[in-house]
């Protein structure tokens, strides 16, 4: 595998989605792989945004606004840190619906290799949406936030409040089966990656050339999706990890860590009205049936109710 060098550094494979599939876990257990270097910011979204500067409207926005890295130099400065790491990349979820980010990563990268990890696109929808709303940033029912998503998607919120336009895999991976040779392609289940995390893991070293005898630490779950229990105090801890973010180097460890596990004993898991469910399962239908064929593999679990 290649790794560039120097001031032209760039990572030579990319996790590219989806959001809430547990591919923020997947960055930190891939980062503590010797032979891994895993891009210490979780989300640049260049390939998304490069050049561009972001205007998205939706409530929480301002952070992807912020924080997406669209100057080339900066980007490759993500990856002065790399050694003698064999495998170099990063995960940006934004990357795998968006026909330009495909295109500006096989301009950059022609041989990178791409992981995509999907998940049963109604579970998907539907823990975006308990995210969301445990940021303190939806307000509406999961049901009333359904109807509203055309309106807000085209009054430029960003592509996070995609409930059921982030979950039609098939459509988007087209776009890279089209660019990248299949044996550059990793397309992996969600919930392969739940019940069996070590042999997904052993896949994914096999995938990138590593050593696939590492086992990592699995006992950390990253960002988990739920209804708090106590608005105004997961407010205030929700604010403490922003603070954070900004003072990674300093924090130490243990503490970010209490941190996370005090706010995941605070989230309730509801469960989605049955209606709502069929409703989703039979918008979903057709991309499932298209993504089957594509991947060659039976997706009947993410049709029952």
């Amino acid at each position: 595998m290649r790794v560039f060098r120097g001031a032209g550094r760039l990572p030579n494979f990319i996790i590219i989605g989806v959001m809430k599939a547990g591919t923020t876990s997947l960055h930190f257990y891939l980062d503590q792989h010797p032979e891994i270097y895993m891009c210490p910011l979780t989300e640049p979204r260049f390939f998304s945004f490069e050049g561009e500067r972001l205007t998205f409207r939706g409530p929480g926005d301002k952070i992807v606004n912020k924080h997406a890295v669209t100057d080339l130099e900066k980007y490759k400065k993500l990856f002065v840190g790399v050694k003698n790491e064999i495998a170099v990349g990063e995960k940006s979820p934004s990357y795998i619906h968006m026909a330009k980010a495909a295109e500006r990563i096989k301009h950059y990268i022609p041989n990178a290799k791409i992981i995509a990890m999907l998940r049963n696109p109604i579970d998907r929808a539907f823990s975006a949406f308990l995210m969301h709303t445990r940021n303190g940033n939806e307000k509406l029912s999961f049901e009333q936030a359904l109807e509203m998503e055309e309106l807000r998607l085209k009054n430029n919120w960003s592509w996070g409040w995609g409930y059921v336009y982030l979950g039609l895999y098939a459509r988007q991976l087209k776009i890279y089966f089209g660019l990248f040779e299949r044996k550059n392609l990793l397309i992996i289940l969600f919930e392969d990656f739940v019940s069996n995390p070590q042999w997904v893991l052993k896949k994914i070293f096999n995938f990138l050339g590593v050593n696939d005898d590492f086992s990592p630490n699995l006992k950390n779950k990253y960002n988990i999706s739920g209804i708090p229990k106590i608005k105004i105090l997961h407010r205030s801890l929700f604010n403490i990890k922003n603070t954070f973010y900004f003072l990674k180097p300093y924090v130490p460890v243990f503490i970010k860590n209490r941190i996370k596990d005090i706010e995941k004993s605070m989230l309730n898991k509801p469960i989605m009205d049955i209606n709502t469910r069929k409703k989703l399962t039979n918008i979903f239908e057709k991309d499932i049936s298209e993504l089957e064929e594509l991947l060659d593999r039976d997706l009947s679990i993410w049709r029952v109710y």
